[in-house]
């Protein structure tokens, strides 16, 4: 469960909602600390074909406002080709050491 300024959000529900986006193979939601509100929602995303970061945000940020309430919205997109799951098919929502970081938009 991710906190944002008292507010519960739902990593799954954000992701049942991103992954009707258009162009969005796979995602994963994650809270990021945030000195003001406790958390912020960030998502890492696999696209289908790529697409300009900045096009990407505004398209998702349209497609999600009548699905999801403005602080469940992403506020960190970050775009990768690595997978979202381990072996075990356990989601992956924090960043291990060793890492590799994608594009954050």
């Amino acid at each position: 469960m991710i906190n944002v300024g008292g507010r519960k959000v739902f990593p799954a529900e954000v992701e049942n909602a991103i992954r009707e986006c258009t162009n969005i193979a796979d995602v994963r939601v994650y809270g990021v600390p945030s000195p003001m509100l406790g958390q912020i929602v960030a998502c890492r995303v696999q696209l289908v074909a790529p697409e300009d970061g900045p096009v990407l945000r505004q398209r998702l940020k349209r497609e999600l406002a009548p699905q999801l309430d403005p602080y469940k919205i992403p506020s960190r997109i970050e775009v990768t080709d690595q997978p979202l799951a381990n072996d075990r098919m356990k989601q992956i929502r924090r960043r291990g050491p060793g890492a590799r970081r994608g594009e954050t938009i």
